[in-house]
């Protein structure tokens, strides 16, 4: 009942007319990079980035994630930053099987013009 009840505000607020003048302001653009990373089985991040561009031309930093919520390897991290001081541990943000990260997300573009 609870998820009916979801999914039924969820419709609410996808039909109200601010979100279309939103979305017609946005650009995605993809980033190959972040493609080859999804595709690499040894990597398959889900990186997104989003930048803020303000009609007088100032931008918000780009904001990147390439592990998102919920996703496997941020679960992982998470673990392993949980394990006990006398535990020998790995570097922060790095995984045995994991090549170098690339610090290149998909980004999107958010231009509020």
């Amino acid at each position: 009942m609870q998820l009916l009840s979801r999914a039924c505000r969820q419709d609410e607020i996808a039909r109200d007319p601010r979100i279309d003048r939103l979305r017609d302001k946005m650009q995605c653009v993809e980033d190959r990079q972040f493609s080859r990373d999804y595709l690499d089985p040894n990597k398959r991040s889900i990186a997104n980035g989003i930048s803020i561009e303000f009609q007088g031309g100032e931008q918000i930093k780009e904001v990147v994630v390439e592990y998102p919520v919920g996703h496997r390897r941020r679960r992982e991290e998470a673990i392993l930053s949980l394990k006990p001081s006398s535990e020998p541990t790995l570097p922060a943000g790095s995984l045995p099987d994991d090549r170098t990260r690339s610090l290149r997300y998909a980004r999107t573009k958010r231009s509020w013009k």
